[in-house]
């Protein structure tokens, strides 16, 4: 194997060196002056930027690796959650971004506020920031994974330099510095996933090997309709569950919210919608098919068996290295592009962390106002500071697995109350605040326990998913044979049923239980005679406003005014047939897989020139937003702009099921399209928790805002962690190495270029992280035979595979889970989520963000796609002899890396644009996480609560949110590092979160019978139940008493020496409840609906019988609302 050239480490050093330009650009060329300017690019950034910055914000480096390995172990089934991206888009155009952008909020949970209380807005700010705490050390974790592959550099190592990058131009150049470094990211990204799967589909012998192998192992499979919850992925779970999936993830997350309302119009931040979704569907088919390739060229000599590849997501880095590592440069520029991905994820999430502080955290509960400089401080500090703790947490990630289903967990277990409560306040305009955050805090805790639970379940080896067949037989080296073989789903009898159920479904469980516990309290507190005060129609989706006739109004937006008020050898990780031993007869002597695995980390210096002139782009765009086009405003910072890793691993492990998690990406569109932005849009909100004020009350937006900011303080580390874990691959560079330095980038470009600079690093990175999955699965296709290769045997392994039709909520993806599940989870991740809904809103008008969740859904589908057929393709490659069970990658998500360094690796520089490509995607989610924490601090945290900040002030305070928050998740990467896959991680603990704050949004635009006390007491109850639920499952997987069937693999052909691992797996998955051992994919749901039923159990209670402006509703619910119980909330908010 061929190991990272000089060629690759300057192509990746001048990828980190152009995303530090770019924050140095926009923080002290252009700098930005004002709150609007830093936070929401003055509301005029454009749609196909915007677009492209909320493609590599959302994909990171989790779907670049994570799709990919998924394809490989598990088949082509999750490829189908791309029609989930689109229904996603049509649901978030029409509902909940018109909302959202209507408020012209800096903070999405400035809506909770608004349409609850401060209350709820702190409980949705607070999930957001779990979210990302959860989320970001596995996006810095990927990259580094696949650096480690392809170079042999520590992932440690990597991790903190990477994030340092990231921090830097964060927290210099503002939202302008994220959009724009997102921009080169995403080129960068495309670029380099193009070359790997041109030049490998060349080499395994065209696309018609490449199909042929994965329809021979099993791996492209027709959709699974078993109606079982517990199927892992079925047509249902990844539809239904991936939409509710996708809602949460764009639909109601701060980091996709803040690019959607920088756009000038709605129209434009609709377009925006609409453009991410293709763009992320053609990402996500590169990645799916970046999986097939991985197969097709290992077909016969699996790296996960063998050890070649230490973890499942270094396959894809493994492959590019294999198919580029020839070529000076070309390893480098994939690196890059991994390196992109995480990046723009890190630097997203952290400038929308810092708007959360800074909004709602900071203004809800100081009256005095903060000068643009204190305020630039404060975002900047939450940068530094969230960005230092995911470093921390990579070391937590790293031991936790598959990235792509324990991404989809962790962000289910917050992000699907969280959409619950979003939904509450939007289309439910009965509930009030304390049914809103009851039923979030219920959805919550439910979701916690039920994400953690089953985690755990699965960790302890009490719930196994079968993945597709792996072979060694033709490996050339010698290696020590690990028994791995997993014929199918093994559930212990210990473990709760409910704990079986996909994870597809955990956003819609989060998202449900608090809608209902919301819904029922706000029922409740009517019944008591409790006060409600209605909404006002813009705070509701546009469908529910033509329920209410327009009333007086004093002002222009007079409730603006509110705002200051077994089988005994299935197990993972350990199955693999035994070899025998070499004996001295031999004539020719195997190398050991420790020397092939560091004949693998061969990044050259023209990788690493490609790899570090991709984030020297990046940084020049933070430069040039941040000093030479000075923001004068917060708009303009916090409104501009897992996978790549996760979803390869899922599918090489797991089978294609979880690519039917794309229909539940198209419900969320759906959903968000005609619900969601249609009120936030109208409302012209900053922050998506300014509605949660206006439909209850304050105590909603604080709710919203703290639950916001908890799922970014949980998402952010993973962010961080995922391009130093594909670091570490291919160059064996220490992971919290890279993590401080890609940090450190995201950090200046976010902090000084805003908003701008963020859409704008997120399109080049964009750019190379596409480019690189397209050139590992070319060329890995190639080698491995041709597609249809590559497909044979994935085929023969079931490995392609529709979600199974079973009612089963343990299968890790049902059609149910990957459907109806993945929905709620993408409605928490999107609908309700500041990240997301701040980019929508950005845009002018409500037709650009419809279009913007359509882009954003065609993007999703894309990556599923390419990252889906890059784990098929890694399998394909080490069929025969599996790296996992080899330890020639030491960590499932390693896979790709790889895969990359495999198929790339005779290529110089081709390694590194792949590693760019996965930073590229991690710089984007982390940019705007902490563009969007920004948001949420200045919004939802220091206006309500304290006195006005000057320009200065306010600039600094969100400056220093970026920084602060950058800074937390470089440390919190050391607890990502030991948490293993990052995909499921990733999963679960954004539901605990968003799935009750989805809940409260769902109940606020679509229950107006519901209360804010309603709202708020389901939102309280969905978020401890959804946590709970998260913290037990996981602590169930991490004991070994839960495992998902994993699809076999063979080391039998390993033409490597390496050490037999001796199963340690317990079989005590019956111990765990069924509840605790549900799939990932249910976590959103699951505290989405605990919210909304805890909200309407209390909502019975006797109330005062009030009826809140109707646009704040779905527009749909609108017309039904009658004229004279708007006139009744506005004397009331004149009375006081």
């Amino acid at each position: 194997m061929y190991r990272f050239s000089w060629v690759d480490y300057v192509v990746f050093v001048f990828m980190l060196a152009i995303s530090a330009v770019v924050g140095v650009y926009w923080g002290f060329m252009k700098k930005q002056t004002t709150q609007a300017d830093y936070l929401l690019g003055g509301r005029n950034m454009k749609v196909i930027p915007v677009s492209m910055s909320l493609v590599a914000s959302f994909v990171s480096g989790i779907t670049l690796l994570g799709s990919p390995t998924e394809v490989y172990m598990h088949g082509t089934q999750y490829a189908f959650i791309i029609g989930a991206i689109f229904l996603m888009s049509v649901i978030m155009t029409q509902v909940y971004l018109p909302v959202f952008y209507e408020l012209k909020i800096t903070s999405n949970y400035e809506y909770l506020s608004i349409r609850f209380d401060n209350r709820v807005r702190l409980f949705g700010s607070i999930l957001f920031a779990f979210t990302l705490i959860g989320w970001l050390p596995i996006v810095i974790y990927v990259p580094a994974l696949a650096f480690n592959q392809v170079t042999g550099v520590d992932i440690h190592v990597i991790t903190p330099i990477v994030c340092l990058v990231c921090i830097f131009y964060t927290s210099a150049g503002g939202l302008q510095a994220v959009v724009w470094t997102d921009v080169i990211q995403i080129t960068a990204m495309f670029g380099a996933m193009a070359l790997v799967a041109i030049k490998g589909t060349i080499d395994v012998g065209g696309i018609g090997v490449v199909f042929q192998r994965n329809l021979d192992s099993g791996r492209i499979e027709m959709p699974n309709w078993d109606p079982n919850p517990l199927t892992r992925h079925t047509i249902w779970s990844l539809v239904v569950g991936g939409t509710i999936y996708w809602l949460q993830s764009n639909s109601v997350n701060q980091t996709m919210i803040q690019r959607y309302l920088s756009l000038p119009t709605l129209r434009g931040a609709k377009w925006a919608v609409f453009l991410f979704c293709i763009g992320i569907s053609v990402l996500y088919c590169f990645c799916l098919y970046c999986g097939l390739l991985i197969y097709a060229r290992f077909y016969d000599c699996d790296p996960l068996q063998t050890k070649l590849a230490k973890a499942k997501d270094q396959l894809l880095p493994l492959l590019v290295m294999d198919v580029l590592g020839e070529i000076p440069g070309l390893p480098g520029v994939f690196i890059a592009g991994i390196f992109s991905a995480a990046l723009s994820s890190l630097s997203t999430s952290l400038n929308s962390m810092s708007a959360v502080v800074l909004e709602d955290f900071y203004k809800p509960f100081f009256k005095k106002p903060l000068t643009d400089r204190q305020a630039s401080w404060i975002m900047k500090g939450v940068v530094i500071i969230l960005g230092t703790l995911c470093v921390g947490l990579v070391f937590i990630v790293e031991k936790m697995g598959t990235i792509l289903q324990l991404t989809m967990t962790l962000e289910s277990m917050t992000m699907g109350p969280q959409l619950g409560v979003f939904t509450m306040g939007i289309l439910m305009p009965w509930v009030d605040a304390t049914g809103a955050l009851v039923g979030g805090v219920s959805g919550l805790a439910v979701m916690s326990w039920w994400c953690l639970t089953s985690q755990l379940a699965i960790a302890r080896g009490q719930i196994v998913h079968t993945h597709k067949s792996l072979s060694t037989a033709g490996c050339t080296y010698n290696f020590t044979a690990v028994e791995d073989v997993v014929e199918k789903t093994v559930f212990s009898e210990e473990v709760n049923p409910v704990l079986r159920v996909s994870y597809m479904w955990y956003t819609l469980a989060g998202m449900m239980v608090s809608i209902c516990v919301g819904a029922i309290v706000s029922r409740i507190n009517r019944a008591r005679g409790t006060p409600h005060l209605p909404p006002a129609p813009c705070l509701l989706a546009p469908q529910l406003r033509r329920l209410y006739k327009e009333p007086p109004h004093p002002t222009d937006d007079p409730f603006i005014s509110a705002y200051g008020q077994n089988k005994e050898a299935c197990h993972v990780n350990s199955t693999s047939i035994n070899m025998k031993p070499i004996t001295e007869s031999e004539e020719i002597k195997k190398p050991h897989v420790s020397a092939v695995r560091l004949s693998l980390q061969h990044f050259g210096w023209f990788d690493y020139v490609l790899f570090v002139f991709m984030l020297t782009i990046c940084g020049g765009i933070g430069v040039y937003f941040g000093f030479v086009k000075k923001q004068s405003s917060t708009q303009d910072y916090l409104m501009g702009g897992i996978s790549l890793l996760g979803i390869p691993t899922e599918l090489y492990i797991y089978g294609t099921a979880f690519v039917f998690t794309l229909i539940g990406t198209l419900l969320m569109s759906i959903i968000v399209t005609y619900t969601f932005l249609p009120i936030l849009h109208d409302l012209r909100l900053t922050s998506a928790y300014e509605y949660l004020e206006l439909r209850y009350d304050k105590r909603l937006r604080v709710f919203g805002s703290v639950l916001f900011s908890v799922y970014l303080m949980a998402w952010l580390p993973i962010v961080i962690y995922v391009p130093a874990l594909a670091f570490n691959q291919v160059t064996g560079v220490n992971i919290h190495i890279t993590t401080s330095i890609v940090c450190f980038v995201c950090i200046f470009y976010t902090s000084l270029g805003g908003l701008k600079a963020v859409v704008w690093t997120d399109v080049i990175q964009t750019i190379v992280m596409i480019g690189a999955m397209v050139l590992v699965i070319i060329k890995g296709t190639i080698i491995a035979g041709g597609l249809g290769e590559v497909f044979r045997e994935n085929w023969n392994t079931g490995r392609v595979e529709i979600p199974p039709v079973t009612l089963d909520l343990t299968v890790r993806h049902s059609i149910w889970s990957v459907s109806i599940g993945s929905t709620f989870y993408w409605i928490g991740n999107v609908a309700v989520n500041q990240s997301m809904l701040q980019r929508f809103l950005a845009l002018a008008e409500l037709k650009s963000s419809k279009r913007a969740i359509w882009g954003f859904f065609g993007g999703v589908v894309f990556i599923v796609i390419i990252c889906g057929y890059s784990g098929l393709l890694a399998y394909a490659k080490y069929h025969e002899c599996d790296p996992l069970d080899s330890r020639l990658a030491l960590a499932k998500d390693q896979l790709l890396p790889l895969l990359v360094m495999d198929v790339l690796g005779d290529w110089p520089g081709m390694p590194g644009i792949f590693v760019a490509g996965v930073f590229s995607a991690s710089l984007s989610s982390l940019s705007t996480g902490l563009n969007s924490m920004a948001a949420v601090v200045l919004e939802d945290f220091w206006k309500p609560f304290f006195k006005p900040l000057t320009q200065r002030q306010t600039q600094i305070m969100i400056r220093s949110v970026v920084v602060v928050l950058g800074v937390i998740c470089v440390g919190l990467v050391y607890v990502v590092e030991m948490l293993g896959s990052v995909l499921q991680l990733t999963m679960s603990l954004s539901s605990a979160s968003m799935g009750p704050l989805a809940g409260v949004f769902l109940m606020g635009i679509f229950l107006p019978f519901i209360d804010a006390t309603s709202a708020l007491s389901g939102g309280i109850i969905g978020l401890s139940s959804a946590w709970w639920l998260a913290a037990q499952s996981q602590l169930a997987q991490a004991r070994g008493l839960m495992q998902s069937g994993e699809k076999p693999r063979f080391t039998q052909n390993c033409t490597y020496e390496f050490d037999e691992i001796v199963s340690n797996m317990v079989d005590a998955e019956s111990e765990v409840p069924y509840l605790y051992r549900i799939s990932f994919m249910w976590f959103t749901a699951f505290g989405c609906m605990v919210t909304i039923g805890i909200a309407c159990i209390v909502n019975f209670r006797k109330t005062a019988k009030v009826h809140p402006d109707h646009r704040l509703f779905a527009p749909f619910i609108r017309k039904w609302l009658e004229k004279d119980k708007i006139n009744q909330m506005y004397l009331k908010n004149l009375q006081k």
